[in-house]
């Protein structure tokens, strides 16, 4: 994973378990490894309202080198990178019942939750307790360090010798944390959604196999709102995340602050059409336009990164003449060159809703992207366009699953809402739950009757 990609999902990991009462004001923190160092949430900082761009970027040995001030905890945290290499992450929470289970004075410190459930066992084996140390305190280190199993499972630390908080500040905590008091988890769910399944459009903390993580493109899904109430109507009706087309006639940090404001982040859009209106559909594969193409690209990408996006996708047109090959080429290797830590997208677009688009199948998108030889580039796999070229979504997948960087779902034909249990998405959606598929879903299709009305679609995801 990119950078970025890392910074996007701690932010919204952290949220996720702040919203489900896993941990509550300023308590908790999270760290990840990222290339050489690491990543790290901000002393101080609550978990339901981190910024990616604020979280501490360490050194391999645990030094800031920007970001703000990392978390107290670092301590704590270490040890469990040392005693194994393949440990990615560390995830440190304050849940209410492991605090007051670790108060009783009736638990075995060495095996502190009775196997009450075979779960319980296979999940997280046996769990020891550690005496507490304050944060910051060098003193949990050498504890951790001199037992090195405990670095490997879930451990627990004892709070029976610390003073409970101040229930009047706690409560601040929580009353800022919400801003000002406000709860931002959806209170309603759409028309015709159960509430278990849109629920879980936000992590499940059962063990029910992979998580179909889905998300609004707001390039479709209520039409009839501005882009902000649009940001603001996807956070109430449940989901994590969105996805925009084209948002660049408001300002990036309007639309920044209407995501934040709604719960969601934001993880792709796409570069500039052209002239629409003469029916251009991306200036990549148009030679003679190269400069437009690079203010276009730039202008995406500022957004990309004010926005906290994670990728964005490339519209390549319609060729014109001979070149386009030559032309769309040097455009992507331009654009892939000057990303950054952000994926460039390329999406094959089908002939019937689009006819003349450079390229309409997955094995051309890759014939490109081979041509491109950069490995930032990706492929957008929307499985409405692979089916109306006659193709089967699940078959295709298999074939390039390890070059995709996003994908998309519509209903086959018509683009309306998704069928998810019948054929050509139910084998679709069966494979990426069976491979484990952990990524988003992007929602890209035209609700038959209304946004809300329509959602109660993803009921009938298989396995869900």
């Amino acid at each position: 994973m990119t950078e970025a990609e890392l910074r996007a999902d701690i932010t919204w990991w952290g949220k996720s378990m702040f919203d489900r009462g896993l941990t509550s004001g300023t308590s908790g923190n999270i760290s990840v490894r990222c290339g050489d160092g690491f990543l790290a949430t901000p002393t101080n900082s609550c978990l339901g309202r981190l910024d990616p761009a604020r979280l501490s970027r360490l050194d391999a040995d645990w030094q800031l080198l920007d970001g703000d001030p990392p978390t107290k905890e670092i301590a704590l945290h270490r040890p469990f990178y040392a005693a194994n290499p393949a440990n990615g992450a560390v995830v440190h929470l304050h849940s209410t019942h492991a605090t007051a289970l670790s108060c009783r004075a009736d638990i075995d410190p060495a095996d502190t939750i009775r196997p009450l459930t075979p779960y319980v066992v296979m999940r997280l084996g046996v769990v020891p307790l550690l005496p507490y140390a304050r944060p910051g305190s060098d003193a949990l280190e050498p504890r951790l360090r001199a037992g090195r199993e405990p670095c490997r499972r879930p451990f627990g630390q004892s709070r029976a010798d610390r003073r409970r908080a101040d229930p009047d500040r706690r409560r601040e905590c929580h009353r800022r944390a919400r801003g000002g008091g406000e709860d931002r988890r959806p209170s309603a769910r759409p028309a015709g959604a159960s509430a278990d399944r849109w629920r879980d459009r936000r992590p499940s903390s059962s063990f029910r196999g992979p998580l179909m993580r889905l998300s609004a493109n707001l390039g479709f899904l209520w039409p009839d709102l501005p882009l902000t109430e649009r940001i603001a109507a996807a956070g109430r009706a449940g989901f994590a995340a969105v996805e925009l087309h084209w948002p660049y006639d408001i300002p990036a940090p309007e639309i920044r602050r209407a995501a934040d404001a709604a719960g969601v982040r934001i993880l792709a859009l796409n570069s500039l059409r052209g002239d629409v209106a003469a029916g251009e559909a991306g200036l990549a594969c148009l030679p003679g336009r190269e400069a437009e193409f690079r203010d276009t690209i730039a202008l995406a990408f500022d957004y990309a990164r004010v926005l906290g996006a994670g990728a964005v996708h490339v519209m390549a047109g319609k060729p014109q003449g001979d070149g386009w090959q030559k032309a769309l080429v040097a455009n992507l290797r331009h654009a892939c060159d000057t990303a950054g830590d952000l994926k460039v997208l390329i999406e094959p677009l089908n002939t019937t809703d689009n006819p003349g688009y450079a390229y309409a199948t997955i094995d051309a998108a890759q014939a490109i992207r081979a041509a491109v030889d950069r490995p930032n580039l990706r492929l957008m796999f929307d499985a409405y366009h692979v089916a109306m070229m006659g193709q089967d979504p699940a078959t295709v997948w298999r074939l390039c699953r390890g070059d995709v960087g996003h994908v998309q779902v519509a209903g086959v034909p018509g683009r309306g809402e998704p069928v998810p249990d019948a054929p050509p998405l139910r084998a679709f959606f069966e494979t990426l739950r069976a491979e484990g598929y952990a990524g988003w879903i992007g929602c890209e299709y035209r609700p038959a009757a209304g946004t809300e009305a329509g959602l109660g679609w993803s009921d009938r995801i298989p396995g869900g």
